[in-house]
């Protein structure tokens, strides 16, 4: 998975359901069409499937297939491993403004306001 396959998904494992194309394309702040070129090449790879919008035959929902829950496992367990290695490397000495962030990476809460700042950078405005 790469790191753009990865922010996709991080949104979609967000949500219970399937999420609209566009809602993405905001949430990533990225254009409908690269939203599009990603999805596809997701869908090719077996990480993402989608379905036609019931109220809007021209927007697709799009989820995580298992294998695409899977794959985004695994990315959240790398990055905590190597946020764990870094902690570690950083021992007793460390700033603790950069250990707590660290703890939270570990955590790999969404709910975190740090994911919140990465997801939508505006955020830190409010």
């Amino acid at each position: 998975m790469t790191a753009m396959q990865a922010r996709f998904a991080w949104i979609l494992s967000t949500s219970p359901w399937p999420i609209p194309q566009p809602n993405i394309a905001v949430t990533l702040g990225l254009s409908q069409a690269g939203v599009s070129r990603m999805v596809h090449r997701m869908r090719a790879r077996g990480l993402v499937e989608t379905d036609i919008h019931p109220s809007d035959a021209r927007t697709s929902l799009v989820g995580l297939t298992d294998h695409g829950k899977r794959q985004w496992d695994l990315v959240r367990e790398q990055v905590a491993a190597v946020a764990t290695e870094l902690s570690e490397a950083l021992g007793a000495n460390g700033s603790g403004r950069f250990r707590e962030d660290l703890t939270r990476v570990r955590r790999l809460d969404e709910r975190d306001a740090w994911f919140e700042a990465l997801r939508n950078p505006l955020s830190i405005l409010s």
